[in-house]
């Protein structure tokens, strides 16, 4: 069994803020579906024009990003990121994100254009 103290938290991971478009490059996860609630805020975010946390990426090609499991400092929760990667996309706006190098197995990931809302 995988514990949370098993992931290493953003603070412990130095990286660069990036904006990333959705539309020209491909961003995968390990997240298949997300919630609609949670959804629609940050789409209200967004279309409000607020500026959000980033999502921390690792870059796997020039055209190809991951997103990656690393804990939150302040809430101790795992943050993958998915949710505001996928309204981003829908909602064609540029993604902040904090590009770190940080590997992991990309085995079993999904595109973020491929998320279902629950």
């Amino acid at each position: 069994m995988i514990m949370l103290s098993d992931y290493k938290k953003v603070s412990e991971i130095p990286g660069e803020l990036i904006l990333l478009d959705l539309t020209q490059v491909s961003l995968w996860g390990f997240q298949g579906a997300v919630s609609k609630d949670n959804f629609q805020k940050i789409l209200e975010c967004i279309t409000n024009k607020e500026i959000l946390p980033p999502v921390n990426i690792c870059r796997f090609s020039a055209s190809q990003y991951f997103l990656t499991n690393l804990v939150d400092d302040a809430t101790m929760h795992l943050d993958g990121g998915h949710t505001r990667s996928y309204a981003h996309y829908i909602a064609k706006m540029p993604l902040l994100c904090r590009e770190v190098d940080f590997r992991h197995s990309a085995r079993g990931s999904i595109n973020i254009r491929d998320i279902i809302i629950q």
